[in-house]
């Protein structure tokens, strides 16, 4: 079961999983193509890369606070999920090497589980970008992250506008069909110049997915896999222990809570 997923009607194709680009271009200032050729992709299934670290928003309605989200990776297998209230920063989900915890506010109390995986995708095909975040109950399969930023701006686009911002850096803005926009702040004296993209969309033009945090190639320190035991939770509050499937049906209902909140 994924926490939040959305399925998109766009255009576009998933490049394949790599190093990120080094920064840095030849001479004058940079076309929309030239950044885009500077766009990052990356999945923990790279035996190159050593670390992922990704902090982002996604919305949830209306009228609510978008949730904070932080998806890490250390080689060789490491995986963490750490999804936040936007409001209040208040924890909402851990989950790191199989062991994930969830706030329920309503009790309140705390689910435990040491069954699920993490996932984190973000891709475009000919047609569509998939976002998918969340927990998968599926033990046979590990956690994984593959996220294509290059594969966002592809496929046919109703304009592009490139915006200095300062020495080196620039705003990219394609905007695709069907209202949704690609937003990216580009820093090109950096080696992974990516550093902040946004998914835009609606009449309002909207922020449905931000990242503004986009770390490839160094591992996370130990910060990002840090979790509190059970016994550390159960001292302030109830821990309610789950099988798999009665934990993801638990999360889907806190989901849906939260959306109407």
């Amino acid at each position: 079961m994924l926490v939040c997923s959305w399925l998109i009607a766009t255009t576009g194709t998933l490049a394949s999983a790599g190093e990120p680009s080094a920064g840095g271009l030849s001479t004058g200032e940079p076309s929309a193509e030239d950044l885009i050729a500077l766009a990052p992709v990356f999945s923990n299934g790279d035996p190159r890369c050593q670390g992922i670290d990704v902090c982002g928003t996604m919305a949830v309605a209306d009228g609510v606070a978008p949730l904070k989200f932080r998806v890490s990776y250390r080689a060789p297998d490491q995986h963490a999920l750490v999804i936040r209230d936007g409001a209040d920063d208040t924890p909402l989900l851990w989950a790191v090497d199989r062991k994930v915890i969830a706030y329920e506010p309503i009790r309140p109390a705390v689910l435990y589980s040491t069954g699920p995986r993490t996932e984190f995708i973000l891709y475009a095909n000919d047609e569509r970008i998939w976002c998918s975040l969340g927990i998968a109950s599926s033990k046979d399969k590990p956690s994984g992250m593959c996220v294509s930023v290059k594969g966002l701006f592809s496929g046919p686009s109703q304009g592009d506008e490139v915006v200095k911002t300062g020495d080196g850096t620039y705003r990219l803005t394609r905007v695709k069909n069907e209202g949704l926009s690609v937003v990216a702040h580009v820093d090109t004296n950096r080696l992974q110049p990516y550093t902040k993209v946004e998914l835009r969309a609606g009449h309002k033009n909207s922020i449905f997915l931000s990242l503004y945090k986009i770390a490839v190639g160094e591992p996370p320190g130990d910060e990002a896999f840090a979790t509190p035991t059970k016994e550390q939770l159960a001292a302030k509050l109830t821990v309610r222990e789950c099988l798999d499937d009665e934990f993801a049906e638990s999360i889907k209902c806190i989901m849906l809570l939260l959306r109407s909140l």
